[in-house]
């Protein structure tokens, strides 16, 4: 069994619910996975842009945003107590406030403009089987047209045939 857990920015009132990638969301993955990197990234202080993960059209994430936010990497068996909401502790609350707002698939959408780590979701000519919702997501609700861009390049004009089958 064990804790799970998930990332929250109580700041801005956004989560990652990194389970949702296919990661191991218990203490023993914490760190390790997708969601490490794009954790890394909202943190950095790089100086400049990326002008790959700048040229997305998503506005909720980029490179250095979460510097200065509190940002809590909690689990489904902390105490109520210091990081709680409402009577929650606060992996439920988060998904119970109507003020909490999911941003695991913008955070994949926009992720995955990283060329770099777009490959990793390839393997053997294939897309990770937990990455093919997002992919969907990303391009079709989030009008992410880096990612198709590199769909189409690395698959063809079928890429999405390719991926049901």
């Amino acid at each position: 069994m064990g804790q799970y857990f998930k990332i929250v920015n109580l700041t801005k009132k956004y989560y990652i619910n990194y389970g949702n990638f296919g990661e191991n969301v218990k203490f023993s993955g914490i760190g390790s996975g997708l969601h490490s990197i794009i954790l890394c990234r909202l943190l950095t202080s790089v100086s400049g842009q990326d002008s790959t993960l700048s040229s997305n059209q998503n506005q909720l994430l980029s490179l250095g945003s979460w510097i200065g936010d509190t940002v809590v990497v909690c689990g489904d068996g902390d105490d109520i107590g210091k990081f709680s909401i409402n009577d929650d502790n606060l992996y439920s609350a988060v998904e119970l406030d109507d003020g909490f707002i999911d941003i695991t698939y913008e955070s994949f959408s926009w992720i995955a403009c990283d060329k770099t780590i777009f490959e990793t979701f390839i393997q053997n000519g294939s897309i990770k089987e937990a990455f093919i919702p997002f992919i969907y997501y990303s391009i079709f609700s989030l009008k992410n047209g880096i990612l198709e861009r590199y769909m189409l390049a690395y698959f063809g004009k079928d890429w999405i045939k390719k991926l049901t089958m």
